[in-house]
């Protein structure tokens, strides 16, 4: 069985991610479907599954 795994973001980690999320957010709710910061929050998004998979990652 595997042990759950968490993210923890810390000090201006969870601020710049927590702003992102908002700025995608934003992005989504004018239509947008591609820009540098949706590219770049499903590139986190993406690392941060790969490091619950594999913590050793």
């Amino acid at each position: 069985m595997k042990k759950p795994v968490r993210i923890i973001l810390l000090d201006n980690a969870k601020k710049e991610y927590e702003t992102l999320n908002e700025i995608v957010g934003m992005q989504s709710k004018a239509g947008k479907e591609n820009s540098e910061e949706i590219q770049l929050l499903k590139s986190i998004k993406q690392k941060i599954e790969l490091i619950k998979n594999n913590p050793f990652y």
